[in-house]
């Protein structure tokens, strides 16, 4: 060999020595992860800031929506409403149900705000006729355009990154069980990902009900948004819920 070709695998080594270190030291700090620190900035997030929404919906020839979860988003420099698809259907009380390609010729008015609402005219967010193209959505999701105004909602940042079986993820949820609930953090497991239906599946670390839960935000550690929420119930004694990535928002443009 000639001394050039030492040289390159020496480099190549030297990189790939750097490279098995970073990630055995990443993999050494996750596991060492406190689990009151993980879930600290979601916890003092949530503490300081409104963000898990409700629904007021009325439609054309069609019943209302009311109740479940809603959020909003910072995305694509636009601000946006986020929820779950399945509560323009009987899921969500609204007969019959309403495809999202024909949203706008239903609509007649849709606020958000939260369920313990302080003050009304910076708490209600105002949903804007649809206008975003639903025609390549199949997934249980649903994002929808806000008017303007300085609501005093704290919009999430999206993370299209999927998590890593095992992360601890966070669910900003309230069960119709509180009536004065504000919001709540309920901490949950990430075990596995339906490709057919883009869904992240996890565990829950207590057992709640998850009634009312349906578009509700699942943020990740450092408080942003991967998933929204569709189903849960116990499977196997083990309790289990269903939340639809995020990243299914891009295909609403």
């Amino acid at each position: 060999m000639t001394s050039k070709t030492y040289i390159k695998i020496a480099i190549a080594l030297a990189i790939l020595s750097v490279i098995c270190l970073t990630i055995s030291m990443n993999l050494s700090k996750k596991k060492n992860i406190d689990p009151a620190k993980e879930s600290a900035l979601v916890r003092e997030m949530v503490s300081k800031h409104q963000i898990l929404l409700t629904h007021h919906a009325d439609f054309k020839e069609h019943t209302s929506l009311e109740g479940a979860s809603a959020f909003l988003i910072e995305y694509d420099h636009k601000r946006y409403a986020v929820t779950a698809r399945h509560l323009i259907g009987s899921d969500g009380g609204v007969e019959p149900e309403i495809k999202a390609t024909e949203l706008s010729r239903y609509f007649d008015k849709w606020l958000l705000y939260p369920r313990v609402p302080v003050h009304e005219a910076t708490d209600t967010v105002r949903v804007s006729r649809p206008g975003l193209d639903y025609s390549r959505l199949s997934r249980d999701i649903l994002m929808l355009q806000i008017d303007s105004g300085a609501y005093d909602i704290q919009p999430l940042k999206v993370n299209f990154v999927m998590p890593e079986k095992g992360d601890k993820l966070y669910i900003i949820g309230c069960p119709y069980s509180e009536p004065d609930c504000h919001q709540n953090v309920y901490e949950i497991t990430y075990t596995d990902f339906f490709i057919k239906t883009s869904q992240l599946v996890c565990t829950m670390k207590d057992k709640f009900t998850v009634r009312g839960f349906s578009g509700a935000p699942v943020v990740d550690r450092n408080g942003e948004v991967v998933g929204v929420l569709t189903s849960g119930g116990e499977y196997e004694n083990q309790m289990i819920v269903a939340a639809t990535s995020i990243r299914e928002i891009q295909t609403m443009k």
